[in-house]
């Protein structure tokens, strides 16, 4: 028995643990400074500590298949009616979703390129086909509708990723729209907005409200936990506040070219991502080789505390 053709699949690389590196460099993992997978360097909220631990009891039962609780919590944060939030299992479960919804064999999705590649990887899993439209470097990855249109052909999903992973770039909400507008009435504009809290742009929610051909995709903690870090307000601002020092000191203070984020990651230019990522390793600094994104050029920083984030930039000054 013969499994299916999946050669035309680009391998998605998650950004490398801290415990296997520390394996291979023979240190242990406190030694190690991890920005490389876009985690959060504050932690979880407290409050959601709190409720994982309450909820510990009833992990011998099967979970609740809706959690209509949650989903309340979510629809009145987003001021969109109930039946407008669809949960799923992390991001990748969404987009798996969307494509069993969707997508019949042979109809296609459009994605960036460079971007996230579990995007065509999840339309490919269930017969779909992909195309691309480009984010140019030297437009400084810019997202507008007219390039993404000038590349569109009737897909089934257009995917935006807003701000986008890994550039760190947005696509405005007028943009959104216009995109939505210039595509056809059976195709759905999918905004991802996984990294939205580290921006100060409006959502495109804001379009989900009136129209029905736009979703957007957000991330949030488990159930119990998410219901009590949506209400940590203060856990919150800290996280975002303290991301956005963070980038500042990057723009500042890295000695190669760097691109304006929006999310609580920076891209920079380093010549060589692999030789850089593999340096700043034996340093004991672990980023993100991108080039499975198709910038082997550049390595992208997760936003760390301070101490972290100027650790960082000091191994990487020395090994570019």
């Amino acid at each position: 028995m013969q499994p299916r053709d999946l050669s035309a699949h680009v391998p998605y690389e998650a950004g490398r643990g801290i415990e296997e590196t520390a394996r291979e460099l023979g240190v242990a993992p406190e030694e190690l400074t991890k920005l490389s997978s876009n985690e959060s360097a504050w932690g979880p909220s407290p409050k959601a500590v709190v409720a994982i631990r309450e909820a510990a009891t009833s992990v011998h039962a099967y979970p609740k298949a809706s959690h209509t609780d949650l989903t309340a919590k979510l629809a009145d944060q987003f001021d969109v009616a109930d039946e407008q939030v669809w949960l799923a299992n992390g991001g990748d479960g969404a987009l798996d979703y969307l494509a069993r919804a969707l997508l019949a064999p042979g109809e296609a999705v459009l994605v960036s390129d460079p971007g996230f590649a579990y995007y065509a990887m999840s339309a490919r899993f269930h017969h779909g086909e992909v195309a691309s439209y480009p984010l140019y470097k030297s437009d400084g990855f810019t997202q507008r509708a007219d390039n993404v249109l000038e590349h569109y052909h009737g897909e089934r999903v257009v995917y935006v990723t807003s701000p986008h992973n890994p550039t760190g770039t947005e696509m405005p909400l007028s943009e959104v729209a216009a995109l939505a507008d210039g595509t056809d009435e059976e195709t759905l504009v999918v905004v991802d907005e996984a990294y939205a809290e580290f921006s100060e742009s409006p959502s495109a929610v804001e379009l989900v409200r009136e129209r029905d051909d736009v979703a957007v995709l957000a991330s949030e903690p488990a159930c119990r936990a998410g219901i009590a870090a949506l209400d940590d307000e203060e856990h919150i601002r800290k996280t975002v506040e303290g991301s956005r020092e963070a980038r500042e000191y990057m723009y500042d203070n890295l000695d190669c070219r760097t691109f304006e984020s929006h999310g609580n990651f920076v891209l920079a230019e380093v010549g060589d991502g692999t030789r850089v990522f593999e340096a700043a390793k034996r340093e004991g600094v672990i980023v993100r080789d991108t080039t499975s994104f198709g910038l082997p050029e550049c390595v992208r920083i997760t936003c760390g505390t301070s101490a972290m984030t100027e650790r960082a930039v000091d191994v990487l000054n020395e090994v570019v």
